[in-house]
């Protein structure tokens, strides 16, 4: 499976290009001499088509008043020149644009297929959408609350050329990136690996699918940044597109036959009758793989991924639950942590920390946590949760097991 070239005539109909001076003059004298004039020139176009075009709109072209539009283009390569003529002067495209919106300079044609554009395709359907219709105004779209994925995804827009993006923070509730781009974008994109990037009808489509494993590796791996989560022993993917989910299931299935712990689709939660999400799990025993084939760009899902296998890879010393309490007390010693940060620096469960933190059952008995003995109180939060502090007396405990049970 080989990765694919775009050239200028690989893209929709609606793109429209603006040629070097040059270029554009020698492109309309090769065609006037044939056809004489410009009206002809009209005539000879509109036959066998349905686009209609006045010698006024021509003229535009050739004088460079108007940018070229790619039917327009391919009509007059295909009755005027052959191929290598349309390969020499699509590397004098100095900028190109949808119907509307804003240019977009440099593209430097023809594009090769890389994992920049296919981590952007991945994107749109996570976390983003690709703009609506020609005839509609809203523009694609990414968003995320994380600067590093933000950063990679404005870098990895430069596929394209010279990219004008609009970057804003949501007003409201979370504090998250929004990066506005070309509309024209949303529409290769969609032409190319025909998706539609609304999210309850994205599918991966066949084009997809044949895409070589080093570059599928990186479009879940970025699915799983926006989309992804760790939960305790598991990664969960989620989506109210409960189709999408499986065709994860299938691409990981064809592509990579050696997850072997990958759950069917599940109900996530239903908020009412209309909206309901699904995740998929991949299982404890597929966490290593996952991680040395895939991983997250997200630094703190990365984090959290790496810390998981730590604590499955670590000598197992059949601790006491006092024993336990007592780390964690260590670990506050030094500083106010949340209760990840002192999962990572004693390689025990983020879930079990809060256990020994706030209480749990055990078979049907209830073992009180550090907050009831008094042994730690919260101190304020951060963007990883709630920070937690020892106390005086929890500086100078002993503990006992009985002390422990109620």
């Amino acid at each position: 499976m080989r990765k694919r070239e775009f050239h200028i005539w690989n893209l929709p109909n609606l793109v429209r290009v603006s040629f070097e001076e040059n270029i554009r003059k020698e492109i309309f004298n090769n065609i006037l001499q044939s056809t004489k004039t410009i009206k002809e020139l009209a005539n000879l176009i509109q036959n066998g088509t349905d686009n209609k075009i006045s010698y006024e709109t021509i003229r535009g072209y050739r004088d460079g008043e108007y940018f070229i539009p790619l039917w327009f283009l391919n009509k007059v390569v295909n009755l005027f020149f052959d191929k290598e003529y349309y390969r020499k002067i699509e590397k004098k495209v100095i900028a190109f644009r949808g119907p509307r919106g804003d240019l977009i300079y440099n593209p430097n044609f023809p594009w090769k297929e890389d994992k920049r554009i296919i981590r952007i395709v991945f994107r749109l359907i996570g976390d983003g959408h690709g703009g609506g219709e020609v005839s509609e105004g809203r523009v694609p779209l990414y968003s995320n609350s994380c600067n590093e994925l933000i950063e990679q995804f404005i870098n990895d827009l430069n596929f394209f050329g010279k990219v004008r993006i609009r970057r804003y923070k949501s007003r409201y509730g979370k504090k998250c990136n929004h990066i506005e781009f070309p509309k024209v974008i949303g529409h290769i994109l969609k032409y190319l690996y025909n998706i539609d990037f609304r999210g309850k009808y994205a599918r991966l489509s066949n084009q997809i699918y044949s895409l070589p494993k080093d570059i599928i590796i990186e479009g879940i791996k970025v699915f799983g940044d926006d989309e992804g989560s760790m939960k305790g022993t598991e990664i969960h993917f989620y989506s109210a597109n409960k189709e999408l989910l499986q065709d994860f299931i299938n691409l990981f299935n064809i592509k990579f036959p050696e997850f072997k712990t990958i759950t069917d689709v599940r109900l996530n939660s239903i908020k009412d009758d209309k909206f309901k999400t699904y995740y998929i799990a991949i299982l404890s025993n597929d966490l290593e793989k996952y991680s040395k084939l895939i991983g997250f760009y997200h630094p703190v899902k990365q984090r959290k991924l790496i810390h998981q296998l730590n604590c499955k890879n670590k000598i197992k010393n059949n601790r006491w639950n006092y024993n336990t309490k007592v780390m964690i007390l260590k670990t506050l010693m030094r500083c106010p942590k949340t209760s990840y940060q002192i999962s990572e620096n004693v390689l025990i469960n983020h879930r079990t920390v809060n256990k020994h933190i706030n209480g749990y059952l055990d078979k049907r008995k209830y073992f009180k946590g550090l907050k009831e003995l008094g042994l730690v109180k919260s101190f304020g939060n951060s963007s990883e949760g709630t920070l937690w502090k020892i106390t005086h007396k929890g500086k100078t405990y002993n503990f006992s097991l009985g002390c422990l049970k109620r």
